[in-house]
């Protein structure tokens, strides 16, 4: 199988044109692991190569085979201050909008080993999530047993099971939402029975 891991590295991307906050990602080693979809162009592997969102690119005015600004703020041991350091990336990919991890910010790809070298400028030493695939055949419960064993602090869940954790979420903010119109219409009920018994 194949295992990848979101590092979630936020940097500035930089044209002449405009400035957007992103949340990068290495590309995965499985398309199916993947959170992003790539539309035109390649996916970033050396050094120095980016993918950004389409919408995101037009905004910034930057095409496959332009140089964007990578912008971090670095910030020193017990500083309350930071130093800004560039660095110029190749946009060598573009991405399909809409996808990405629900930050509020555009989700965008950068190689392996540029997210390796920001993730230690961050002093990350943690991942968030991993995910992976598994050999068909596989027997789905020992697996989730196996990776809980070597990471035991790690929740583990199917694809299956996180499916329907993300669809629970929205499904939630929709009954929230149907709750409140329906508060709403019954204090316009009882204003309204207030009004005719009155008149």
């Amino acid at each position: 199988g194949a295992v990848h891991a979101y590092a979630n590295v936020f940097r500035e991307v930089s044209t002449p044109q405009g400035t957007e906050t992103m949340v990068l990602n290495s590309p995965a080693p499985d398309a199916r692991l993947g959170h992003v979809t790539l539309t035109a162009g390649a996916l970033p592997a050396a050094a120095g190569q980016v993918a950004l969102p389409t919408s995101t690119a037009e905004r910034l005015g930057a095409a496959i085979g332009d140089d964007v600004t990578i912008v971090s703020q670095v910030w020193a041991d017990e500083s309350e201050t930071s130093t800004r350091q560039t660095q110029t990336a190749t946009l060598v990919g573009l991405l399909a909008d809409g996808t990405g991890l629900g930050f509020g910010m555009p989700s965008a790809l950068a190689a392996p080993a540029d997210i390796a070298a920001w993730r230690a400028s961050d002093q990350q030493e943690t991942y968030g999530q991993l995910t992976l695939t598994v050999t068909d055949g596989a027997d789905p419960a020992a697996v989730l047993d196996a990776v809980a064993t070597v990471v035991p602090e790690a929740r583990v869940i199917s694809g299956e099971d996180y499916s329907r954790a993300i669809a629970a979420n929205f499904t939630g903010g929709i009954q929230i939402f149907r709750g409140l119109i329906l508060a709403f219409a019954a204090v316009a009920m009882a204003v309204a029975g207030i009004v005719i018994a009155n008149t």
